[in-house]
């Protein structure tokens, strides 16, 4: 047998030989390109290699944060922050999980600054709280939260010392947030304390105006109105006593009692009735110690 015995079909022989050709001519190309070709796919696939890393880093993130690993998440967020080669699809994604770390970071700054409020510390809550605004400025609830660290500030720097002094600084929060019911109740508080302190002295016209001062801003405020209570005793002792003194004919003692009556509760209608009718008796009692002279010379 002669080598051209074993050469196959003729047919097969052409396709065999023009597969190989075809082979050899794609080698060619690509080979004769060179870089041209595989460096511009080289770039395409870093590019989307940190795409595909980026958002797998925003899923970590939101994993971290469910997780309560706000450390891990704040450090992967500063990564992609810096990278400036994000799309604008992923640049928009970045913003939002960022946004829902800073709403997860101030929840758990307020949660820290309620636990130091329990144990008594509170300009440490109070910088937390403060904390937490930076990051959510437009949350109304941690602004109600550092106006009630404030007041508490304000109450235990003054209290015991003077209730005026914390009553005006209160005020200057009142003046922040006229609208704050717990500031409200706090000033209550205050000018009730005030008046017991100025009934404990015998003020009792200032007492009485720090209470009505009280229960303005808080009707129901118990405290504000045992002051009032034991004030109204005190005037209903003096009146009583005024009208003792009356009745056994001593006039000028007793308008100076419903003088003093009316000193501290100028409303009093009880001590205005007994003081006019006091007024009179003394003016004619006057009549009568200087007669007229036509009644000197009928008894001669």
């Amino acid at each position: 047998m002669t080598p051209f015995d074993r050469v196959p079909p003729s047919g097969n022989a052409s396709r065999f030989f023009l597969s190989g050709l075809r082979t050899f001519l794609i080698l060619w190309m690509v080979l004769s390109q060179g870089c041209s070709l595989l460096q511009p796919r080289s770039q395409v696939s870093l590019s989307d290699r940190n795409a595909v890393r980026f958002r797998n880093a925003m899923l970590q993130v939101r994993s971290d944060l469910k997780e309560g690993r706000l450390d891990d998440a704040s450090r992967l967020l500063a990564i992609w922050q810096d990278y400036k080669g994000l799309s604008g699809e992923d640049q928009r994604l970045l913003e939002r999980t960022a946004g829902r770390f800073h709403a997860a970071k101030a929840l758990y700054l307020a949660g820290q600054a309620s636990q130091l409020e329990r144990l008594g510390h509170f300009r440490e809550a109070l910088d937390q709280v403060r904390e937490a605004r930076k990051l959510e400025p437009g949350w109304g609830s941690l602004s109600q939260m550092e106006r009630h660290l404030q007041i508490r500030i304000a109450v235990r720097s003054e209290m015991g010392r003077n209730w005026e002094d914390l009553i005006r600084r209160l005020m200057v929060l009142k003046v922040q947030t006229p609208k704050s019911h717990q500031l409200d109740q706090t000033l209550s508080w205050a000018w009730a304390r005030l008046a017991e302190s100025q009934y404990e002295k015998d003020h009792y016209r200032e007492a009485r105006k720090s209470l009505l001062q009280a229960v303005s801003y808080d009707p129901d405020n118990s405290r504000a109105r045992k002051v009032g209570l034991a004030i109204s005793r005190k005037l209903e002792d003096w009146i009583a006593e005024g009208e003792r003194k009356f009745r056994s004919n001593d006039l000028s003692g007793s308008l100076l009692i419903f003088r003093k009556v009316l000193h501290v509760d100028p409303s009093s209608a009880r001590a205005l009735r007994d003081e006019s009718l006091i007024r009179e008796a003394l003016a004619q009692e006057s009549g009568k110690a200087a007669p007229s002279p036509g009644a000197s010379g009928g008894s001669r």
